[in-house]
């Protein structure tokens, strides 16, 4: 799954799972913690919300939780 997450329509195997940490890497970087230095913010696609069965108010409510999540934990970013 790690090598299709910028791909994710592209997996043959775990598609479901390559659009989770697609949409995990997208959502990090709207929220300013980048798996890596800098990255563009960009839109994040509808169709990964839908694929890994989530729907948009369960999307904030998801970034809302990891960022008290990431307050806690003493991380740097």
């Amino acid at each position: 799954a790690i090598r299709y997450h910028h791909a994710p329509d592209r997996d043959p195997f775990h598609k479901t799972l390559s659009s989770l940490i697609c949409l995990a890497e997208q959502l990090a970087i709207r929220e300013g913690r980048p798996p890596y230095g800098k990255a563009p913010v960009t839109e994040i696609d509808p169709a990964l919300i839908e694929t890994v069965g989530l729907a948009d108010e369960d999307l904030e409510a998801l970034v809302a939780k990891a960022n008290e999540e990431f307050l806690g934990s003493g991380t740097p970013w």
